[in-house]
């Protein structure tokens, strides 16, 4: 399975989390203190909230990704990005968002980045 994922900061989590609930009628799959994770069938999402502190990020967006079924399906995406000749970041067996995952890393010209990763161990 592929699904979207996305990563929002937030200066207002407990507000964003209740947003969220009521917007894809469905409760969090995980919270943490700093953080919470929305795991959709439909549509097929993954959406997390960071919590960010009252200094501007310059972006409400944190990064785009796209969680893939393995890690295979990972290191392929990465060898046809880099066929392609964009410049990529690996990282394997890493530990993120409470989960242990491999990912790889790409950003577009506007520096937005996008990871695309599978969870190992949540």
């Amino acid at each position: 399975m592929s699904r979207i994922h996305l990563a929002l900061n937030t200066d207002r989590l407990e507000e964003s989390i209740d947003f969220y609930r009521v917007l894809f009628d469905t409760e969090p799959a995980k919270v943490r203190p700093d953080w919470a994770k929305f795991d959709l069938e439909e549509p097929a999402l993954n959406l997390t909230l960071n919590r960010v502190g009252d200094a501007p990020t310059g972006s409400d967006i944190s990064h785009l990704g796209v969680e893939l079924q393995d890690s295979e399906s990972v290191a392929a995406v990465d060898q046809r990005l880099r066929d392609q000749g964009l410049e990529t970041l690996v990282e394997d067996d890493v530990t993120c968002c409470y989960a242990r995952q491999d990912k790889t890393w790409v950003k577009d010209p506007n520096g937005h980045g996008w990871e695309f990763f599978f969870v190992k161990e949540a």
